[in-house]
C-alpha cells in the first residue's frame, strides 16, 4: 500500500488534508494512522467540506393539533426550528428509521401497517399502499436515493418475511429470502422493543441474541455474516448506532456506559471508551415516574450523542478529541395558545439532510 511507504512527515502532510469525516475513519485503519491523527488534532483543524445542511439529532414535538420538529446544527451548536409537519392524517410522533435524505416517513396511527412518506419543505406527502402479500406489524426503514431525492425504497422487516417498496415501481416486492434461520424470533423481538435496524455502509444491522446479522440494501438480500456481540447479564440498556461509516454499540450497566466499536478487518467489537462518572450521573437522572428511561444514541460527523428516551438533556462525545460535553439546553419556542397544555416531546436518533434539489 502506497500510504504505508510514506515516512512519518509525509504521512502527516497527507492526513492533515483530510475532511473531518475521513479523519474519523482513518482512526480505525491501523495503529500508525491512529497515532498520527491524534497528534494532528492538537496542531491542525480538520475541515468539514460537507455542502449539504444536515441536522442531527432531531427533537419532535406534538400537541392535539400541531406537529413540530427541531434539528441540532453542529456548526452553530444551536437547535434550529424546521418546517411544521403538515401531514393530513394522524401519524406517529417520530419518523421511520432511515438515511434521512430530504424525506421523512411516518407510521399512520389509525393503521400501523401503513406509512406515509413526504418532503416537509414542500408539504407533499404520499400514502404508501398496503402490501397485499403480507400482514401484521413490520419494522420499516426508509432509504432515499443518493442522487434523486424523489426516489426511495422502504425495507419492511417482519419475523419471517422481508418486503421492499420501490417508489419507481409503486408497489411492494416480497423477497424470496427470509432472515437467517434461528435469528428471526429474537431479532424481531429486539426490533419491536425499539432496537431498530442500524444502517451503516450499505447494510442494515439487526441484533439477535449474542450476535448481529445484516441485510445488504443494494442487493436486497440477507447476508450469511454473523458478528458476535454478547451483552453481560448486568446490562440495563443496549443501543446500536453508526458514525461516519463505523458501527458502534453502547452497553449500560448499573454504574456506567461502555462504548464498543466494530473493527473493519477483525469484524469483532472492542472497547472504545467508558463514559466518565460525572457525565453518567448527569445522564442517569430519573424521570418523574422514578424509572430510568431507555438509553438512546446516534453518531453524526465526529460526535456521538447520548440521551434518555423521555428526557431532552444530551451528552456528546468527540471521537477525534476524546472529549465529553453537554449540549446546549433546548428551549421550546412553539407558538401555543394555551402554554399549559400537554406536549409530547422526544429526542429522536434520526438525522435530516436538506438537499437543494428537494425544495425546487
Amino acid at each position: 500500500m502506497v500510504m504505508d511507504a510514506l515516512n512519518d512527515e509525509m504521512l502527516r502532510c497527507v492526513l492533515e488534508k483530510l475532511d473531518v469525516s475521513y479523519a474519523v475513519r482513518a482512526l480505525s485503519v491501523c495503529k500508525r494512522w491512529k497515532e498520527t491523527i491524534e497528534i494532528l488534532i492538537n496542531t491542525c483543524h480538520f475541515h468539514d467540506r460537507t455542502t449539504a445542511t444536515i441536522h442531527c439529532p432531531l427533537i419532535f414535538i406534538r400537541d392535539s393539533t400541531q406537529h413540530w420538529w427541531y434539528g441540532y446544527d453542529s456548526t452553530t451548536c444551536k437547535w434550529v426550528p424546521l418546517p411544521p409537519l403538515r401531514v393530513q392524517m394522524q401519524v406517529s410522533l417520530c419518523p421511520l428509521a432511515g438515511n434521512g435524505k430530504s424525506l421523512l416517513g411516518f407510521k399512520i396511527s389509525s393503521d400501523m401497517s401503513q406509512v406515509v412518506v413526504g418532503n416537509p419543505y414542500t408539504g407533499k406527502w404520499e400514502r404508501i399502499p398496503r402490501s397485499t402479500d403480507t400482514w401484521g406489524e413490520a419494522v420499516n426503514v426508509l432509504l432515499v436515493d443518493n442522487e434523486d431525492s424523489t426516489k426511495f425504497r422502504i425495507i419492511a422487516i417482519r419475523e419471517e418475511e422481508t418486503e421492499v417498496y420501490n417508489s419507481n415501481l409503486g408497489g411492494w416486492t416480497l423477497l424470496k429470502q427470509s432472515p437467517p434461520l434461528g435469528s428471526q424470533e429474537s431479532m424481531f423481538q429486539f426490533m419491536t422493543n425499539r432496537l431498530c435496524p442500524t444502517l451503516c455502509e450499505g447494510f442494515l444491522y439487526c441484533y439477535c441474541t449474542n450476535f448481529l446479522i445484516s441485510f445488504d440494501v443494494q442487493k436486497e438480500r440477507w447476508t450469511n455474516e454473523r458478528i458476535p456481540l454478547s451483552k453481560p447479564k448486568s446490562t440495563k440498556f443496549f443501543v446500536l448506532f453508526q458514525c461516519e461509516g463505523r458501527l458502534f454499540a453502547a452497553i449500560e450497566s448499573s454504574s456506567s456506559i461502555t462504548v464498543l466499536v466494530l473493527g473493519h478487518k477483525s469484524r469483532q467489537f472492542s472497547e472504545l471508551v467508558v463514559m466518565p462518572g460525572n457525565q453518567y450521573s448527569f445522564l442517569s437522572q430519573k424521570s418523574k415516574g422514578g424509572k430510568l428511561s431507555q438509553l438512546k444514541a446516534v453518531g453524526h460527523k465526529h460526535r456521538i450523542f447520548f440521551w434518555r428516551s423521555k428526557r431532552l438533556q444530551i451528552i456528546a462525545f468527540d471521537l477525534l478529541r476524546k472529549m465529553w460535553e453537554v449540549l446546549p439546553q433546548f428551549e421550546n419556542h412553539c407558538d401555543l395558545e394555551d402554554e399549559e397544555q400537554d406536549l409530547e416531546m422526544v429526542v429522536d436518533s434520526s438525522s435530516f439532510e436538506l438537499r437543494h434539489d428537494s425544495i425546487i
